[in-house]
């Protein structure tokens, strides 16, 4: 006959709760027997808190019960499950008993199971122990700290447990029996080890008993004892399964099949089916032998297959399985194993800066020179923690972050866990740009009012109340804090202007000048803010304004061709690049500030009255595009790597400027009026670029603006021929083709960030 020993608590009572703790000696009037140290205070759980690793728990004002009915592990068949993690606590003695009291609401169908376990003095923890439900309960070692756990199931037809109050007393410990504990464990350096079968548990989007959401090629295992779930993201129990290959993974969930049977124990310490031989689940016995009627061990189903274990997907694939099958699972926190060394991670995808939008795969790399060690891995979204821990060497997750825009920090935190403890490392931060929004910016028909069209979220559509000066075009630039800002020459005033939407921008006047019928440029700065650069009134010499960490506002020794504009970037490094057409020459001239940048003339000449574009390259250098002097064509001129020089065979229309930018993948891509036609044409570098006119018309005498797109596509933004609207054209996801009801004023253009 097999045999049962799981205890389940029915409502308690505030009479159960004094007896309890009188059984401990928290309350007691008689002296200590002999041979039994005195035992500590003891404490009441505070419940109206939550706890990392709880699951599924709310507060209700008066009781801890069940938030979600429909919250529902696999394990759990019935109804509502949660799970209450409750702190750790350091005791004042060592002890190997320990009493709880807990005071319940349990309607028919319900109830609760209160588990203790505790951390023996090298720092590894004992199995969960169902605690008894009068007097102190005896724990399979000394400890130095307890926590208790509190498992909430409901009803199908929605009927929940409520619990009020949980108090815990350590009780007064038996030297005898710590001294024989202490000799178990120095006999059981080893691990246990036994050979099972192993079933791939599959479930991906679904709960685990400790409330991870199991994701594809996911990796932690399931055993039919809730005496060895690891709180969440945690590797605290651990196994090491073997087929092919060996593979460390925690136990995070609770199954195949049983849901108490701790097997890998010696019956002394099983909580059920003491009579099968150590090493054996009840499965394997039911299946093979008939034992329990064939049945498991609390649902009363009939056992399809022998299973000891369940395996994640990924867990599963990396065993080298091709079907369920055999393996040799060491059951890791049964020996004496040392703290693991510190893992190391690092974020392998996105890169650093790199454009992103959406839905973001985030991987990490993490590795952990402990030989057994369980690997998981949480990743964070500018510091907050995102989904749940990955287990695995190549974590990751899918990042949503179409909320958001502007620069945002990942980070990666890994935990190598064995029998012995546990050791963690973060990975590097990386910062990202986040584009879910396309901004345009232009001169308004009719009347130069500044005006906004966009698409995506954050975007921001219709007039402003400020005036841009006739004949010249606004500048838009997205900041890191996720607002964008942008820059034009005042209508009336020629001074430069600041319009801003978001943290970081600025709106207002400024002081400076800028040269007539010139515009300025505008890039955005890691720390936040954003420099400007323009053709200064009165001298038609370059000058700055910026505003944040790593601007610079004021004039500069180089002058700036009459009637043109100047571009600027942010360099991967945080440092400013300029590049403009120079007085006297018409020749290409660079200005820096900050290290890695270029200054000096350069011997490209620039077509009269036109203006170069300027975009920054991953690898730290950049890539200029103009119109060249002697015959209008595309000129390309760069540094860095990635970059180009030299000319090509396509020409430009006379007075316009081309646009250029950097994809996604690093490639460069270059938008501009044709030459002879003033359609919209585009020039490419590298993979994923486009070649070729399109049918779509551009005004005379303007120029288009482009901007990268997070898919690795891009769009760009004119004023139609026919008739001055704005107009779209675009490639990839996210891209928009075709006119809008918005005018620009004649003889000026859109910018777009």
């Amino acid at each position: 006959m097999p045999t049962h020993r799981r205890i389940r608590r029915s409502a308690s009572t505030a009479a159960i709760l004094l007896t309890a703790l009188a059984c401990a000696g928290a309350i007691a009037a008689t002296p200590a027997a002999a041979g039994l140290t005195q035992p500590t205070t003891a404490w009441q759980e505070n419940l109206t808190q939550p706890h990392p690793g709880d699951v599924n728990t709310v507060w209700t004002g008066h009781a801890l019960t069940v938030r979600d009915h429909g919250f529902r592990p696999a394990a759990e068949k019935s109804g509502g499950y949660a799970l209450a993690l409750l702190p750790e606590h350091q005791l004042a003695t060592p002890t190997d008993r320990v009493a709880v009291a807990t005071t319940e609401q349990t309607p028919a169908g319900t109830h609760v199971d209160v588990d203790v376990r505790g951390q023996r003095a090298d720092g590894t923890w004992t199995e969960w122990t169902a605690a008894a439900a009068a007097g102190p309960t005896r724990l399979p070692a000394t400890v130095t700290d307890v926590q208790t756990r509190l498992m909430l199931h409901g009803t199908a037809s929605g009927l929940e447990p409520a619990v009020t109050a949980v108090t815990v007393a350590p009780a007064s410990a038996d030297t005898a029996a710590m001294k024989a504990a202490t000799a178990n464990v120095a006999a059981a350096a080893t691990p246990l080890s036994y050979k099972v079968f192993a079933t791939d548990e599959g479930g991906v989007g679904g709960p685990t008993s400790n409330g991870h959401i199991i994701q594809p090629n996911d990796h932690f295992v399931a055993l039919p004892s809730t005496n060895v779930m690891s709180p969440l993201n945690s590797g605290q129990y651990s196994v090491q399964v073997c087929a092919v290959k060996c593979v460390t993974a925690p136990v995070w969930d609770t199954g195949p099949w049983d849901i108490h049977n701790n097997y890998w124990d010696p019956a002394s310490q099983r909580t059920e089916f003491t009579d099968l031989p150590q090493g054996k689940p009840e499965a394997q016995a039911a299946y093979q032998d008939g034992y329990n009627g064939g049945k498991d061990d609390y649902y009363g189903q009939t056992i399809l297959n022998p299973a000891g274990i369940d395996l994640a997907d990924g867990t599963f694939a990396d065993t080298g399985l091709t079907d369920n099958g055999w393996v040799t699972v060491t059951y890791l926190w049964t020996g004496s194993a040392q703290p693991p060394a510190a893992p190391s991670v690092s974020i392998t995808s996105p890169s650093v800066a790199g454009l992103v939008g959406g839905n973001v795969t985030v991987t990490a790399s993490a590795s952990d020179p402990t030989s057994g060690a369980a690997l998981s891995t949480q990743f964070y979204v500018d510091g907050a923690a995102y989904g749940s821990a990955v287990g695995g060497s190549s974590p990751s997750i899918t990042w949503n972050s179409s909320g958001v825009n502007g620069t945002h920090t990942l980070t990666a935190t890994t935990t190598a866990s064995t029998g012995g403890g546990s050791a963690s490392t973060t990975s590097a931060a990386v910062a990202v740009n986040v584009r879910n929004r396309f901004q345009a910016a232009f001169n308004a028909n009719g009347g130069n009012i500044l005006y906004l069209y966009g698409n995506g979220t954050g975007a921001v559509e219709g007039s402003t109340p400020v005036g841009v000066a006739p004949g010249t075009h606004p500048a838009i630039a997205e900041l890191a804090g996720g607002g964008f800002q942008v820059a034009f020459t005042a209508n009336s005033t020629n001074k430069l202007y600041l319009y801003g939407v978001g943290p970081g921008s600025v709106t207002g006047a400024t002081p400076a000048g800028v040269a007539a019928g010139t515009s300025p440029a505008i890039t955005a700065l890691p720390g936040g803010g954003f420099q400007t650069v323009f053709t200064a009134s009165g001298g038609n010499t370059l000058w700055r304004y910026g505003s944040g960490a790593g601007s610079y506002t004021g004039s500069t020794p180089v002058g700036v061709a009459a009637g043109t504009s100047p571009a600027v970037t942010t360099l991967s490094n945080g440092s400013v690049q300029v590049a403009f057409t120079a007085a006297s020459t018409n020749k290409l001239y660079l200005y820096g500030d900050g290290p890695g940048t270029t200054d000096g003339a350069t011997p490209a000449g620039v077509a009269a009255g036109t203006s170069p574009a300027i975009t920054a390259l991953p690898g730290g250098g950049f890539q200029t595009v103009f119109a060249a002097s002697g015959g209008n064509t595309l000129w390309r001129y760069g540094s860095g790597a990635g970059s180009y020089t030299g000319s090509t065979p396509v020409g430009v229309a006379a007075g316009t400027s081309p646009a250029v930018t950097t994809l996604s993948n690093g490639s460069i891509q270059v938008a501009f009026t044709a030459a002879s036609t003033n359609k919209l044409y585009l020039y490419g570098d590298g993979p994923g670029t486009t070649d070729g006119a399109t049918p779509v018309g551009v005004a005379a005498g303007t120029s288009p603006a482009i901007t990268a797109l997070p898919g690795g596509g891009f769009q760009t933004v004119f004023s139609a021929s026919g008739g001055n609207t704005l107009w779209r054209y675009g490639l990839g996801a996210g891209s928009y083709t075709g006119s809008t009801p918005d005018g620009v004023a004649a003889g000026t253009s859109p910018s777009v960030n």
